[in-house]
């Protein structure tokens, strides 16, 4: 019983996210949205972004420049514990990070570093791309689950986006808890969700 009435409320966090998208536009550089919900012990943070935000680009990668900024991106990324900072009494810990763009290969998001080529698989110039380049908008699709040891004394979570990833300016998070449901909009000089 519990576990449907989180599941309506976490589906009404996600109609609102998807209704403040329909204002915002779906794709806005700079913006981001963040759902997370807290159940029982598990933390879930679901993070869309363009990738221009975490990138400067929205494209696959052309060089071998643009492949290893994507490959330190992931790793950065694999380390979220370090990018949202909870509550300590809660002693949450990362468990697993699920990356996803239909503009970047899954092995570049794997975090693990590539050999040395000869030559970038598309094109040699570390030059950026001319706009005519682009092939269509592209976001990044992040999953983080932690488990927390003491789930109750969870009332915040530092996120530390904003100062990793400089083209990010404004966050839409929808949280869902057992007890309540929080909007909040997160921007560099307010990167604390509370409830």
């Amino acid at each position: 019983m519990q576990k449907a009435i989180l599941s309506m409320i976490f589906a009404l966090g996600f109609a609102c996210a998807a209704q403040a998208a329909e204002t915002h536009g779906a794709h806005e550089h700079g913006a981001a949205k963040m759902n997370i919900s807290v159940e029982q012990d598990t933390v879930t943070i679901e993070l869309d972004s363009p990738l221009d935000n975490i990138l400067g680009f929205e494209h696959a990668p052309k060089t071998a420049k643009q492949r290893a900024a994507v490959q330190a991106m992931a790793r950065r990324l694999h380390r979220a514990d370090t990018l949202f900072v909870f509550t300590p009494a809660a002693k949450c810990a990362l468990k697993t990070v699920t990356l996803e763009s239909e503009k970047l290969d899954d092995a570049l998001l794997q975090g693990k570093r590539e050999k040395q080529k000869a030559a970038p698989a598309q094109g040699t110039s570390d030059a950026a791309p001319a706009e005519g380049d682009h092939d269509g908008h592209g976001d990044l699709e992040a999953v983080f689950t932690f488990a927390c040891a003491a789930p109750r004394s969870l009332k915040s979570i530092d996120v530390l986006l904003f100062k990793e990833y400089k083209g990010m300016q404004e966050i839409e998070v929808q949280l869902v808890t057992p007890d309540k449901q929080v909007s909040a909009e997160l921007t560099p000089k307010s990167t604390t969700l509370r409830w």
